[in-house]
């Protein structure tokens, strides 16, 4: 008779069979310059098949050796682009404890991903972070009407968490002093807080080659800037709109939120052959 620890163990064991299977057919197949999706698609698989493809041209033709993964959240972005192929330096910043405990997690596994515990602003600094029950929620600013209609309830905070806050010129000579000539990719998932974290990165924009921030089309939180206000902001910053990508949707099918990719003007040209970004 099979105890309940052993089977405990043959089901973990068959799982790890079934990822590693699932692993060694997806990289067959992307050698070939295919990839293998989920059916029906559904929005993760999709992002991986549009906002993906564009990542890995940017990447490579920015010459990116570095990614600030701002907002990271569990790491999923970080897993994202070592699934692309980017073998760089990979810094997460996550503020949110329990989401933190299981970034760290993912990144021990890999010796070029290091993970702090601590979000990044305007100033140097500590605040208090809303704690959502969705945790990829969490912010600094407060849900407006729209939010709790989206999310179907009015009880969408948890409860406040004081955390520790930095500026991107703080921790960047830190990030990158093992890199002789560092080419940042920076990433915002900040909950409508992307534009303090770019007024904190004024003194190091020219070692920022690539943004990619998480554009409002519909504000979820109070006073929080639209595409409207923010994309001109990041075009007087110096950066360029390579492409936007959907994130989320409302029940009516209208855009809530885009990732915006953009580019240092001239960034990507040192490589570039001929035609455009697509």
């Amino acid at each position: 008779m099979v105890s309940p620890q052993m089977a405990a163990g043959i089901a973990r064991t068959m799982t790890s069979v079934q990822t590693t299977l699932k692993r060694l057919v997806r990289s067959t197949f992307q050698s070939f310059g295919y990839d293998i999706v989920p059916f029906p698609i559904d929005q993760w698989s999709e992002q991986r098949l549009t906002l993906g493809r564009h990542l890995i041209q940017i990447l490579r033709r920015c010459r990116i050796n570095c990614v600030f993964d701002v907002g990271a959240h569990y790491g999923e972005y970080g897993e994202f682009l070592r699934e692309l192929g980017y073998s760089g330096k990979l810094i997460s910043f996550e503020p949110v404890s329990t989401n933190f405990k299981q970034l760290r997690i993912r990144a021990e596994k890999d010796p070029l991903w290091h993970a702090y515990h601590m979000a990044l602003g305007s100033e140097d600094t500590l605040m208090d972070i809303k704690v959502f029950h969705e945790s990829e929620l969490s912010s600094f600013l407060t849900p407006n009407d729209y939010c709790a209609s989206h999310m179907g309830s009015g009880d969408l905070v948890s409860g406040l968490e004081r955390v520790q806050v930095r500026t991107v010129d703080t921790v960047f000579d830190e990030c990158v002093a093992d890199i002789v000539e560092p080419r940042v990719y920076l990433k915002l998932d900040t909950q409508g807080y992307e534009l303090a974290v770019l007024q904190g990165a004024t003194c190091h924009l020219d070692g920022i080659q690539g943004l990619q921030a998480e554009v409002s089309i519909k504000p979820i939180y109070e006073a929080m800037p639209s595409y409207l206000e923010s994309l001109p902001k990041m075009r007087d910053l110096g950066f360029e709109v390579t492409g936007l990508f959907p994130v989320n949707r409302d029940r009516n099918l209208r855009l809530i939120e885009v990732d915006c990719v953009m580019v240092r003007n001239g960034a990507a040209e040192v490589r570039a052959l001929s035609g455009t970004v697509r």
